[in-house]
């Protein structure tokens, strides 16, 4: 697979996740330039190494955000593909995300909002109510006292999909010539 610069560093990034989680085989076919064997030179974590298989490619999508995350809920339904072990880990990845720190999220609500947000909610739940793939969800209370729902975006997303679609575009070029050979 040929590697796109710009965004070698998730680049980088995937191939350090897929080799922590015991994925390092993938890398290695794709890598036809071993281009990532110069930057990502460590093997499955020791933590992987008691985990299954499922629980492995469920940890690692997680890991490697909201576009696989995406990726694994789709898969998740494909019970034509995946055995009952890999179907129930990557459900998982529907209602059961790791969240990111509130503080972080009530800082991108005020930046999205212009002002202090105190000037539109008289409450926001100290926890979200739910983690996704895209953000977060809070249970909130306006000042006119009617309840709401607040989606705050995962910070950096935008940019993080942009190198992902790029990525996987130029991954599926590259299987696709793969076939033709």
């Amino acid at each position: 697979m040929r590697i796109s610069y710009k965004y070698l560093g998730r680049y980088k990034e995937i191939a350090g996740v897929l080799i922590k989680y015991g994925f390092g085989f993938i890398v290695d076919r794709l890598n036809k330039d071993s281009m990532t064997a110069k930057v990502v030179g460590h093997g499955p974590s020791i933590k992987s190494k008691s985990m299954t298989t499922a629980q492995r490619l469920k940890c690692a999508l997680e890991e490697l955000g909201p576009t696989y995350i995406k990726i694994g809920q789709i898969l998740s339904t494909r019970k034509d593909i995946f055995d009952d072990e890999i179907i129930g880990e990557l459900s998982k990845l529907r209602d059961n995300v790791e969240m990111f720190d509130n503080d972080v999220a009530m800082t991108i609500l005020d930046e999205e909002l212009g002002f202090p947000r105190d000037q539109v909610f008289s409450y926001i739940s100290q926890d979200p109510i739910a983690a996704a793939s895209i953000g977060q969800v809070y249970e909130a209370k306006l000042l006119d006292g009617r309840k709401v729902v607040i989606k705050i975006q995962r910070p950096g997303i935008e940019s993080t999909i942009k190198a992902d679609i790029s990525i996987l575009k130029n991954l599926a070029s590259s299987l696709n010539s793969i076939k033709k050979d």
